[in-house]
């Protein structure tokens, strides 16, 4: 059984290289072939890679994205290329020695997917209802338990290539798909802190999008107190309907842009490769 590795790799040109030599000892005793994604890296990451590239020319090749996608359209970008039985996702900040297992348990199992989530910390009631809230309000995904370790077997591999064709590729795509994926929670290297992930497009339109409310919702509230007040003035009143004005004006703004942004999204590719190293012209 032939795997496919692929490696994400955003602005990581100081640690690449240690990276990888921590991953031959892994594959060692596997056959495999290794697809490395610079992720719109700012830095000399493509440039590592090429020169890791160089060190085994038959079994690594390198993909350079045209700016920084979110990790599953990466990953399909990589997928297309793909020729293994399986594609096995790594990443760095995982404990190391879980590819054959994973190889060995999608074999064994039947799965068509298996995902190592990393173990967080139980959100607290106040963090739950932020997020239901971000959600609501961006319509957008929202990630709070964020993995990019996993193996696909071809049949969904092939899947995936087929639905990112006429689809968008979200965050969450490959566990909406109706294959059997089965998800197990494992310690990492890394910190494990819950955390929201907020599209880089859409922080403004949501801190517009807040401060537009939190005005309807004061000056509603002092205008409503102003009226029912013995002290009553028409300047007073006039001011705060201002503001509530203003507050309904941002909050509707940024409604629209949000959808706008939303329709970009959707028009726009999953993904532009800008370059590629040590691939075979003619298969492509």
């Amino acid at each position: 059984m032939k795997t496919d590795i692929i490696i994400l790799a955003h602005n990581k040109e100081n640690n690449i290289n240690s990276c990888y030599e921590k991953l031959l000892i892994e594959l060692k005793g596997l056959k495999y072939k290794i697809i490395l994604v610079d992720n719109g890296s700012t830095d000399n990451t493509f440039e590592e890679l090429k020169k890791i590239q160089m060190k085994d020319e038959d079994n690594i090749k390198v993909i350079s994205l045209s700016k920084k996608y979110n990790d599953n359209n990466a990953i399909v970008a990589a997928l297309n290329y793909s020729q293994g039985d399986y594609a096995c996702v790594y990443d760095f900040t995982y404990s190391t020695n879980y590819i054959k297992k994973l190889i060995m348990c999608i074999n064994e199992e039947g799965y068509d997917s298996i995902c190592l989530c990393k173990k967080m910390k139980e959100p607290n009631i106040l963090q739950k209802i932020w997020t239901n809230i971000l959600k609501k309000l961006l319509k957008a995904d929202i990630i709070n338990d964020k993995t990019n370790c996993r193996i696909f077997n071809k049949k969904m591999i092939k899947a995936i290539i087929n639905f990112s064709k006429e689809n968008i590729i979200c965050n969450d795509t490959f566990d909406k798909l109706g294959f059997n994926v089965y998800y197990e929670k494992i310690k990492t290297n890394a910190v494990n802190k819950y955390e929201i992930e907020i599209p880089n497009n859409l922080k403004s339109i949501l801190i517009c999008m807040l401060l537009g409310i939190s005005l309807i919702i004061v000056s509603f509230i002092f205008l409503i107190t102003t009226i029912i007040s013995t002290k009553i003035t028409f300047t007073i009143i006039l001011i705060f309907l201002l503001l509530l004005l203003s507050g309904v004006n941002l909050a509707c703004t940024a409604i629209l842009n949000r959808n706008v942004i939303i329709n970009i999204n959707r028009s726009e590719p999953n993904y532009i490769i800008k370059d590629k190293y040590g691939f075979d012209e003619d298969m492509l």
